[in-house]
């Protein structure tokens, strides 16, 4: 039987998803993960995972990991995981790239950026959600044909219930589902819809997750006197589908990203897309197509907003090709099939 050990932090719903899609192995699944959690058909075992405490952890991890004896161990996203992975010494390596550990993290420390090198170099796989971050994975000495690029995707059964709910007339809502960080631009949504507001009485934003800015934002939306503004907190993966399907504007305007989960539920759910200029998003979104595209001012923004709000015609056609697309691009299930072939050939060989 397959024995899997993911380094990886299991209250991601991107680990979860990844393990639900492995079962379809029959395999033995470890997750060795910083954070506590469960994962149905997984054994989580929580362990520190820090890159400054790798000094400290490697052996521990490593007697752990070699306890296991797996055929296969997978770390998700390049950086500590990636590391107590590779000096674990045990299995077939395999390392995923999720967006920031391969677009951003390199480019701010020179000692990061050695890490990733060095991690790409003893990879006996990597995956990688974009064709950005394979073409970025090239640049720092990864060997193409090594490199398998598929995005998450919407699970089929998610799928067809975002595609037939039935979307509110009232209230109208744009939904942000992405995390409070500097990276995802959330203080230039909210100026943005606060400009617009007082024209629009019905129309909502809701803001989903949480992270370092959430009380600057909290405090942005009481002083401005934005009370159609929701915080959600964050939310499960369940949650969060339920309120994309309510919305008819989802925004997120990183100034860098992979090909996020919830930009594809979004799509599912037929959903008018506002997003910024990156290369991972211009493989979805068409520019007056199937969404708009704006850039990194909340004046440029708040009249997408505009044009989302009174375009009814237009959300309705990027409604229908938005859900075309992910039918017929990113399910998950058709999507994963290579890395289920690839854990096989590979737990073969090891």
């Amino acid at each position: 039987m397959i024995r899997i050990c993911f380094i990886a932090d299991a209250t991601s719903p991107h680990t979860q998803k990844w393990v639900r899609g492995c079962l379809k192995l029959h395999c033995e699944i470890f997750v060795i993960s910083h954070t506590p959690g469960e994962i149905p058909g997984a054994q989580v075992i929580v362990h520190p995972l820090t890159l400054l405490g790798f000094p400290k952890y490697c052996w521990s991890v490593r007697r752990l990991i070699r306890g296991i004896r797996p055929n296969i161990v997978h770390a998700h996203q390049f950086g500590a995981h990636g590391l107590y992975a590779w000096f674990s010494g045990c299995g077939v390596l395999a390392n995923s790239a999720w967006g920031s550990d391969i677009l951003v993290n390199p480019r701010r420390s020179f000692w990061l950026r050695c890490l990733v090198r060095f991690l790409i170099k003893r990879s006996d796989i990597i995956t990688s959600v974009s064709s950005q971050i394979t073409s970025e994975l090239i640049q720092l000495g990864a060997k193409p044909e090594k490199i398998l690029t598929f995005m998450m995707g919407v699970e089929r059964a998610d799928f067809e219930w975002l595609s037939q709910a039935a979307k509110p007339e009232n209230p109208f809502v744009i939904c942000s589902p992405r995390l409070h960080e500097p990276i995802y631009n959330l203080p230039i949504i909210l100026k943005a819809f606060q400009m617009i507001s007082h024209d629009y009485p019905d129309v909502w934003l809701w803001v989903i997750g949480s992270g370092s800015l959430t009380q600057e934002l909290r405090d942005f939306a009481i002083h401005n006197g934005s009370e159609r503004i929701k915080f959600w907190g964050r939310v499960s993966p369940e949650q969060s589908r339920e309120l994309l399907a309510q919305s008819q504007i989802m925004v997120s305007i990183p100034k860098s990203d992979g090909t996020p989960v919830s930009m594809m539920e979004g799509m599912a759910a037929g959903c008018l897309l506002i997003v910024s200029d990156i290369p991972a998003y211009r493989e979805w979104v068409r520019h007056e197509e199937n969404g708009l595209v704006v850039g990194f001012n909340a004046d440029e923004l708040a009249s997408a907003f505009r044009r989302g709000i009174e375009q009814a015609e237009f959300r309705e056609r990027a409604r229908i090709q938005n859900r075309c697309l992910i039918e017929s691009r990113a399910i998950w299930e058709d999507k994963f099939k290579m890395m289920l072939d690839w854990y096989k050939k590979a737990a073969e060989i090891e």
